[in-house]
């Protein structure tokens, strides 16, 4: 999972790798496993979650707006159809 750019003022993209071609959003497991994301976040520093975002847009790109949100460090995370999670520090700067 790739988020940019990093750090933010207004809005962050987080970009996952399509390799079916099907247009879902997806990530590739270390086992070569394609696995579909289901939830997006994003998340505090107090480990609050702030925001949810849909991932069931077509394509591998969701553009996260930053401009409500005051200067600091938030994290956002992916949670995937097997249950795994991945997590990218975000640092949002006005």
């Amino acid at each position: 999972m790739g988020v940019f750019p990093n750090p933010a003022q207004d809005e962050t993209t987080v970009v996952m790798r399509d390799n079916d071609n099907r247009g879902d959003l997806t990530a590739v497991n270390l086992d070569e496993q394609i696995n579909k994301m289901v939830r997006l976040q994003l998340v505090n520093e107090k480990n609050e979650v702030i925001g949810d975002y849909s991932t069931a847009n077509k394509g591998n790109r969701n553009t996260i707006k930053l401009g409500e949100y005051p200067k600091g460090t938030y994290y956002l995370k992916a949670t995937f159809a097997d249950g795994s999670n991945e997590t990218k520090r975000v640092i949002v700067q006005h």
